[in-house]
């Protein structure tokens, strides 16, 4: 294919050289060139043609080497794969009698995964109240009339009040997915997303939570227990220490001053309006039946702590714990959660806690509600050991 190529511009050459030398020799001179002319294209060409060949052959047998090794190397490969697949198998039969503290390992999340977490947690810091509950609930409610209304479960509740926690696929801004009631009961089904002894389960027959329960439990979880204190007795006009339904709606202008409440903005499109009011089956728990029993604060105050037990009790069971214990490293990554540290720097950190306690026990939800409320009440800690400082007193444990 080379020689074809190169014949053209031989007889071309010739050509130039004959039109060349045709002017300025002798006939016979100017044949003699023309024929060493040729000559030297001929043996120019057949040079070229030889180192080509040459090249081809060197290509040809370096490929058919690479196919007669090829299989082998495929074979070492197969036998390198089925030595690892027999030491993975002995892992886990060994695993199987010594179960790994973490259990499953979780997925590492990719660019997008981390990009729609920052996205999820500026909905949580900044948007309205409307706009969160919209985003993180999961269910639509259709009852025998045909209208609808959106629901959290228990598991959607904390998950739009935990930073870094992703929502599920497809479920996002006013995506839900669609129920109907048969009277007061979910059709052909049973569900209840708390268990009974859950303050979730209060909220409604199948533990779910309307907008306004929303705005409720928020402004129940972000007011410090004094504050309630402080407008029970505001709000109590009789002095007795209790209040009736009328003294306890007055009571809760609270949540307007909290950061959720203060974002609020009713939005009759959505029907996510803060009703008069409250649940009904929240007024029957607190004030009975007939709705003319009286409040403690003691009972409210009870009502706060149960609800902060559930909450814990819900992010603890997402870390599958085993063997009612979680590691610390997830122990830490509970901590870190409300930290507001960039996600680079909290992988970091929490590489950090897991190689420094690759042997530790774990934590039971014991012993993680005790840090916790031990933090709630962090301020009075302060309070008493700067009092100990100052009268030079010791500590012991």
């Amino acid at each position: 294919m080379f020689r074809l190529r190169f014949l053209p511009v031989a007889a071309g050459l010739s050509a130039v050289s004959w039109r060349y030398h045709g002017t300025a020799h002798h006939p016979r001179t100017r044949r003699r060139l023309v024929v060493a002319a040729f000559i030297g294209t001929t043996a120019a060409t057949a040079g070229a043609r030889f180192l080509w060949q040459r090249a081809y052959a060197e290509d040809s047998s370096s490929v058919k080497h690479d196919l007669r090794t090829e299989p082998s190397e495929k074979v070492k490969q197969e036998e390198e794969e089925e030595g690892r697949g027999g030491e993975g198998r002995k892992a886990v039969a060994s695993g199987d009698e010594e179960a790994p503290p973490e259990g499953k390992k979780k997925q590492r999340s990719g660019f997008r995964d981390r990009k729609v977490m920052e996205y999820e947690n500026r909905i949580r810091a900044y948007s309205t109240p409307d706009k969160i509950f919209r985003y993180f609930a999961t269910l639509k409610v259709i009852n025998e009339h045909g209208e609808s209304e959106v629901f959290m479960t228990p598991q959607d509740f904390v998950r739009s009040i935990t930073p870094n926690e992703k929502q599920p696929e497809h479920l996002g801004l006013d995506q839900f997915i669609v129920k109907r009631y048969d009277g007061k009961k979910l059709s052909q089904e049973r569900e209840k997303f708390a268990d009974e002894d859950s303050i979730f389960y209060a909220l409604g027959e199948c533990g779910l939570i309307s907008f306004s329960d929303y705005i409720f439990l928020t402004t129940v979880l972000s007011t410090p227990q004094r504050n309630f204190e402080i407008a029970f007795k505001m709000f109590d006009l009789n002095g007795d220490g209790e209040v009736d339904m009328e003294e306890f709606e007055q009571a809760s202008i609270i949540r307007s001053q909290t950061s959720m409440g203060m974002r609020h903005r009713d939005r009759s499109t959505t029907g996510n309006t803060l009703k008069t009011g409250f649940n009904s089956a929240l007024t029957t728990y607190f004030f009975g039946a007939d709705l003319k029993g009286k409040l403690t604060i003691s009972h409210f105050l009870d009502f706060q702590r149960k609800l902060q037990h559930d909450i814990l009790k819900l992010e603890f069971e997402r870390h599958d714990p085993v063997e009612g214990r979680i590691t610390e490293r997830q122990f830490g990554s509970m901590l870190l959660a409300y930290s507001g540290v960039q996600s680079k720097k909290l992988t970091v950190m929490l590489k950090q806690l897991k190689k420094h306690f690759q042997d530790g026990e774990g934590l039971t939800f014991e012993e993680v509600e005790s840090f916790f409320t031990f933090l709630k009440n962090i301020n009075d800690v302060d309070t008493a050991l700067s009092f100990y400082h100052m009268a030079g007193a010791s500590l012991d444990k």
